[in-house]
């Protein structure tokens, strides 16, 4: 019996390692803005944002939220490879992921 009960012990163990994280619902301040400030906030901030987009005023989730149809479009063009414009480094496929699950979630 005690061998049985170590054995559960350790495939307990084992099944706690190997389990996938627990991932949290997606965040705009934590997945989404670290990508804009470095992707697009060169062209969309300042006194003339680039399509009139100043993704520098929206820092934390609540402005995100009352942005959110911008956010949503600006992801579009970032998918379809519009932007960053052609010459400009493009975010990594795990960022994209990222903003996508955020507006996924419908924050």
């Amino acid at each position: 019996m005690k061998h049985v009960s170590i054995a559960l012990l350790a495939l307990t163990a084992v099944a706690f390692a190997f389990a996938p994280p627990k991932v949290g619902k997606p965040s705009f301040t934590k997945d989404v803005k670290p990508t804009l400030d470095k992707f697009c906030i060169c062209c969309h901030s300042g006194a003339k944002p680039a399509d009139g987009i100043d993704f520098s005023k929206i820092k934390t989730d609540a402005d995100a939220k009352k942005s959110f149809k911008v956010l949503r479009k600006s992801l579009s063009e970032v998918q379809e490879g519009a932007m960053p414009p052609r010459g400009m480094t493009k975010p990594s496929a795990a960022q994209v992921k990222a903003f996508a699950a955020w507006v996924k979630a419908g924050q």
